[in-house]
Parts: C-alpha cells; sequence; structure tokens
C-alpha cells in the first residue's frame, strides 16, 4: 500500500511540473543611462506569447521585414511603465525585463547576445510592480532593483 501512495505521489508531482500557471507582471523602468534604451519582457522558454516575446524569436516565427519595431524606447532621464503582462507559464519558465542600449533595427538587436555589455536581463517577479532603475556601469549597463524588495 504504502508503495502504491508514493508511486501515486511522484506521478502527481511529475504532472505537476507540467501545468501551466497565468502569472501576471507590471515594470516601471527609469533610464539613468546617457542614451536611450530600448526595453520589453520576455518570457526565457515556451510558447509565444503576445508581449512577452523576445526578438529573436519573433524573427524566427516570422520575417524581419514584417515585424514591427520590438520593444519601447525610454530615452535618458526619463521612466516608462508597461500595463499589466499576463502569460502561461509552465516547466520552470521565468519572465525578464530585456533591456539593449541605444535604438535598433530588430536584425541589429538580435546580435546583441545576452553576454554583451550592451544588453541586460533582470529576472521580474509576478504579483508586484517590478521598479528597474538602469544604468551605465563601468563597462556595461547595470541596474538597481527598487522593488520588489528581495529578502
Amino acid at each position: 500500500m504504502q508503495s502504491i501512495c508514493r508511486l501515486l505521489t511522484l506521478i502527481g508531482l511529475s504532472l505537476g511540473s507540467f501545468a501551466c500557471a497565468s502569472k501576471t507582471y507590471q515594470v516601471t523602468v527609469v533610464n539613468q543611462t546617457a542614451t536611450p534604451i530600448t526595453v520589453g519582457v520576455v518570457k526565457d522558454h515556451g510558447p509565444s506569447e503576445e508581449g512577452l516575446t523576445p526578438v529573436e524569436r519573433l524573427a524566427i516565427d516570422s520575417s524581419l521585414e514584417s515585424m514591427g519595431p520590438w520593444g519601447f524606447v525610454i530615452p535618458p532621464g526619463k521612466t516608462g511603465d508597461t500595463q499589466p503582462i499576463t502569460g502561461k507559464f509552465s516547466g520552470g519558465a521565468q519572465a525578464y525585463l530585456r533591456v539593449y542600449r541605444g535604438t535598433g533595427t530588430n536584425a541589429e538587436l538580435i546580435s546583441v547576445g545576452s553576454s554583451n555589455p550592451h544588453r541586460l536581463d533582470v529576472l521580474l517577479f509576478p504579483g508586484a510592480r517590478n521598479e528597474i532603475i538602469v544604468k551605465d556601469g563601468s563597462k556595461k549597463l547595470e541596474f538597481v532593483r527598487v522593488s520588489p524588495k528581495l529578502q
């Protein structure tokens, strides 16, 4: 009997890891750099969803010529806010604020990889407003998380 209970528990845990959870994110970005920044919210894996798809994934799903500009631009010294963005997350998928230094075409943004000092990916937390300050570091973009406060 205990073996059956353990087996059912393992099956339940396995199935639970594939369940989709709906999560909502709100983001405020303060640009304290000397240049404009291009920002957007992305999901690190899983199906494409409006408002959560990285530019490189959009380029796979359609041609660069037919795509509108990815993300939105925040001028130096200005603040940008998102409306609530809701998506389906499964298998450990997470949302990130993607930041590129400057403005560029979609092709130019795609060429800026995750290790490039002109790109920043900041983990976001669902259910709370994520307030992020983006600053010029000595050699790369840097950020300060204003909220939510992490323990």
